[in-house]
């Protein structure tokens, strides 16, 4: 059994496991991606998601961002147009003889993005209302930090 001990610090842990007992210290560092990196607005991201794409979830890459949310209908329309011209069970063969995932990169008005087809499960085919985008861009990087992480550590250590 885990539960939080009544402290007016940081959160520590009791674990209790039979007579046995111990404290945990939990440190969570997370850093921000640089200003060069990007995220989906949220319009955009709804639009792409509300596509019709019942054999293929999209993974998506966000390489620029235009000055002003994109104009929806030719990214919607082109995206549509190449998934449907996919074959799901061709991109599982080909996926497993190592031939990389197809990708459809769109451009308009100063924004980049590139989307690679990934095929849905037989079993989980055939629903157009399904959502679309099953990779979202991230917005966080992982990175070694362990600097970061030991002086964390030695900090809270401190208290």
């Amino acid at each position: 059994m885990i539960e939080p001990l009544e402290t007016t610090s940081k959160p520590d842990f009791l674990v209790t496991r039979g007579n046995e007992q111990f404290v945990v210290e939990a440190i969570w560092k997370a850093q921000k991606r640089d200003a060069g990196s990007y995220s989906l607005p949220p319009q955009l991201s709804d639009a792409i998601d509300r596509l019709p794409s019942p054999n293929f979830f999209v993974s998506c890459e966000l390489h620029s961002v235009g000055t002003a949310t994109p104009p929806q209908r030719r990214l919607k329309s082109g995206l549509t147009r190449w998934l449907a011209s996919l074959n799901p069970d061709k991109v599982i063969a080909d996926h497993e003889h190592k031939v990389p995932l197809p990708s459809h990169t769109w451009q308009e008005a100063g924004w980049c993005l590139t989307f690679q087809a990934i095929p849905r499960s037989p079993g989980k085919r055939g629903n157009p209302s399904s959502r679309t985008i099953g990779v979202y861009p991230s917005a966080w990087a992982v990175e070694d930090g362990s600097e970061r992480v030991l002086d964390a550590v030695t900090h809270k250590g401190g208290k």
